[in-house]
């Protein structure tokens, strides 16, 4: 059995048999070459996201992914800004575990409430189906909300379980669009402690998303149309949003400061219905590779990351502290 991957921007194959070896292969020019020397070298593009819809892709296997979503709109609404934080590691080729710290700091300008955490959103993703002939992909993700905090603007204070599927599916005869749509539910523990006393009751909510993305270049627009809904748990609430959103997945050469890829998001959720409010919505994506050993017996834990040395490597470098010639023991 012979098994391939490709990077979308390399041309080049990896081929491995069933006992590891690598097969000489060609590359677009023609070149011949052992793809296991260059497996762990592969340029493949950040992890794009969209602004509200989870997709399916699983952070790339031993990386670490962050993604910080600042919520800018609260300056002129909110006596503080909300800051989470998303962090995101390829456990596997198709399993992906994150922690996400709701995060908030004061407004500068107005009554503060500190710096804090309101909820700890802890998740695991598993993509059960990946054709790359076909650009399908489906996954399934499970999220448990935790309360951490008590500031009853940012948190409910009960315990929420999310399950969610999602599927993806690029379209070749449509400029590669990707299309995205998955179902989720928000169900409520009903043994946690609501937050407000004087709190009647949370209800179940059903999620339901429809997102488009069109690639151009290292750029991307994207429109997404999400529907949440309580009715069908005996609740009120029913709401409806429209995002529209520019991506760009920033160039290595742009961003040799940074030991990895940095993408930037921006957009305008309008909330319809229920929720009649505009939102600016900004993400910061940043993907570190970092391989995690993990030792059970001796309880021990080892990270290594060979951007990161040849990273501190150039900037030693550059500061003067030590010449190439040395490092290379010349």
């Amino acid at each position: 059995m012979i098994a391939y991957s490709h990077a979308a921007e390399d041309s080049r194959v990896t081929v491995e048999n069933d006992s590891g070896q690598g097969e000489q292969v060609q590359d677009g020019e023609g070149n011949s070459f052992n793809p296991l020397v260059f497996t762990r070298r592969l340029i493949e593009p950040l992890k794009q996201e969209l602004l509200g819809i989870e997709l399916p892709d699983i952070e790339r296997r031993y990386h670490i992914g962050i993604t910080m979503n600042p919520w800018f709109g609260d300056i002129l609404q909110k006596n503080y800004i909300r800051t989470p934080i998303k962090f995101k590691y390829g456990l596997a080729k198709n399993i992906e575990l994150s922690a996400m710290p709701i995060t908030y700091i004061h407004h500068p300008r107005r009554k503060t409430l500190g710096l804090g955490i309101a909820d700890l959103d802890m998740g695991i993703k598993y993509r059960f189906l990946h054709i790359l002939r076909e650009k399908v992909s489906m996954a399934f993700a499970f999220n448990t909300i935790y309360p951490v905090g008590s500031n009853p603007d940012l948190m409910d204070g009960y315990v929420h379980y999310k399950p969610k599927l999602i599927v993806s599916k690029t379209l070749d005869d449509y400029h590669d669009l990707q299309v995205v749509t998955s179902i989720g539910w928000d169900i409520i523990d009903g043994s946690s402690e609501p937050l407000l006393v004087e709190d009647e009751g949370q209800h179940n909510i059903i999620e339901l998303s429809l997102g488009f993305r069109l690639p151009r270049g290292v750029y991307s627009w994207s429109l997404e149309y999400i529907y949440t809904t309580e009715k069908l748990d005996g609740g009120q609430y029913e709401g409806f949003t429209m995002a529209p959103g520019w991506h760009w997945n920033i160039p290595r050469e742009q961003t040799e400061w940074f030991p990895g890829d940095l993408g930037l998001s921006l957009g305008l959720a309008f909330g319809l219905m229920d929720d009649p409010t505009i939102t600016y919505i900004t993400k910061i994506s940043a993907s570190i590779p970092i391989s995690m050993n993990v030792n059970l017996q001796r309880r021990e834990f080892e990270f290594e990351s060979e951007e990161l040395r040849e990273y501190f490597k150039r900037r030693r470098e550059n500061n003067g502290e030590i010449s190439p010639a040395v490092e290379d023991g010349q």
